[in-house]
């Protein structure tokens, strides 16, 4: 409605000019338009009604429906498998030790960039209470810093495992 308006307005104003029959035109058009456009919605609607009707009232009969216990609990019974347990990867202390040879030596007989202690001979309560300590900050000296980086991505059993294999050697 508010198209037709404006396009009426906009005749009225500009009264009998030579794009009168233009602006005719372009009215007419814009009727047409709006009366199709309309009649497209009135067209949908009255064909998306009742098939959401009928929709509705179907997913409520089968939430509603009741479902018969006997036949369900049975095959709930024979879905569920045994759980297998799972158990955990060992880890090698000789493998995370391959990362500290570069600095500690290859039997852990070296002073790690000839500034931190050589921990050949350590137990392995002394070594995880050392690797913890480097991790939360409470131990270490000049190379506390390089330590902790190298030490941040070990899980406790890593820790755990790296220090049995250095009080081996």
């Amino acid at each position: 409605m508010k198209v037709v308006l404006s396009v009426v307005l906009a005749l009225f104003v500009l009264g009998c000019s030579e794009q009168k029959e233009e602006i005719e035109n372009v009215v007419k058009t814009k009727v047409e338009e709006h009366k199709v456009e309309k009649k497209v919605e009135k067209v949908v609607q009255k064909s998306v009604e009742p098939v959401a009707k009928n929709l509705t009232e179907e997913v409520a009969k089968i939430v509603t429906a009741p479902v018969a216990q006997e036949v369900v609990i049975p095959m709930a019974k024979k879905a569920v498998a045994p759980i297998a347990k799972v158990e955990k990867p060992k880890v090698d202390g000789k493998l995370i030790f391959s990362k500290c040879i570069g600095c500690h030596g290859k039997s852990a007989e070296l002073a790690a960039l000839r500034k931190s202690k050589i921990i050949k001979g350590w137990s392995a309560d002394k070594v995880v209470h050392a690797l913890n300590g480097y991790t939360d900050g409470t131990y270490g000296g000049t190379m506390k810093g390089v330590m902790k980086s190298q030490i941040k991505s070990l899980s406790q059993d890593d820790i755990n495992a790296v220090a049995k294999y250095i009080s081996g050697l």
